[in-house]
């Protein structure tokens, strides 16, 4: 059964959101170190559709699979440069576009977080 509830926890973490014996579907999770996800829940893991953002202002929107960045999603650096398309596994993966901090761009496939290919 799940019920809607905050949870505060003794290393700084909290939680607000359906639980049932952990996260499970909708919540905001907050860790101490002072990264945060808001997003969808399955078993304890991110899983669905959520958004990431570490303290360094970094984020991360789009689909996630069993607690990793899976799918398709954004990834915005804290420095500009960003990263559209298919992840597995938390890597930068399949068809995708990265546009640098100079302006520079790349588009194309990805394998296992780097380009490959010309682009």
């Amino acid at each position: 059964r799940l019920v809607v509830r905050t949870n505060k926890f003794s290393n700084g973490d909290s939680y607000t959101g359906t639980w049932s014996t952990c996260p499970e579907g909708e919540g905001h999770y907050s860790w101490g170190s002072g990264c945060a996800y808001e997003g969808s829940w399955k078993a304890g893991q991110k899983h669905g559709v959520g958004k990431y953002t570490w303290p360094s202002g970094a984020t991360y929107q789009g689909e996630w699979q069993d607690g990793c960045m899976h799918g398709v999603g954004t990834f915005t650096a804290p420095n500009g440069s960003r990263y559209q398309g298919s992840w597995l596994r938390d890597e930068m993966h399949g068809l995708g576009k990265k546009v640098f901090v100079s302006g520079d761009v790349y588009e194309g496939i990805w394998r296992h977080g780097a380009p490959d290919g010309p682009g």
